[in-house]
């Protein structure tokens, strides 16, 4: 497949745009005196937004760079495919938090 190369750069760093930017504008606002948050925000705070936000980045960029042309032809295709993808991500992540 040609170009899957810059695919994947270009879901990495849009990947890693947003989650500096999701991170970064809290811990900036936080910084205002009188705080925004009830309590301090923790480095564990951090670190496990900043995983969330890259695991979900990624998984979203795969579903798009694999459900879109010129691998699926048929728009309706993509979007079932995608719709069907997410779903299916959706099932899984409930019954692995009842286990």
């Amino acid at each position: 497949m040609r170009g899957s190369g810059l695919e994947i750069i270009l879901v990495g760093s849009l990947t890693v745009a947003v989650t500096l930017v999701f991170l970064g504008y809290p811990l900036i606002l936080d910084a205002v005196p009188g705080g925004v948050y009830d309590r301090p925000v923790r480095a564990m705070d951090v670190l496990g937004g900043g995983a969330a936000h890259l695991a979900c980045g990624a998984l979203g960029g795969a579903v798009a760079v694999l459900f879109t042309a010129p691998r699926v032809e048929r728009r309706a295709s993509g979007a079932a495919a995608i719709a069907a993808s997410l779903l299916l991500a959706v099932a899984r992540a409930r019954t692995a938090a009842r286990c």
